[in-house]
């Protein structure tokens, strides 16, 4: 069997890759340097509407942060970006 090498990309090419077009619509993550992309799904999205609900009167109430969805970009490390189906920030 061949062993394929993986180049681990920074948050510089990371975030480039994020805005080529073909990767517009596409929920996509950086873990531990390596790209993967998020497929989204009725419960789980049913799910954090939920949450998001909740912690948005909250935050409405309690200037504290702000709401994201998956769209909100999170940067956990230098090897990490997370997407969140519902972040506070």
């Amino acid at each position: 069997m061949e062993t394929v090498a993986t180049r681990l990309l920074s948050l510089q090419d990371f975030a480039a890759l994020q805005e080529l077009p073909e990767n517009q619509d596409r929920i996509l993550e950086l873990i531990d340097g390596e790209v993967e992309e998020k497929v989204g799904s009725f419960e789980p999205s049913r799910i954090a509407m939920k949450i998001g609900i909740k912690i948005g009167i909250y935050l409405q109430t309690n200037d504290i942060g702000y709401l994201t969805g998956e769209a909100g970009g999170y940067v956990i490390s230098p090897k990490n970006v997370r997407r969140y189906a519902v972040g506070v920030n």
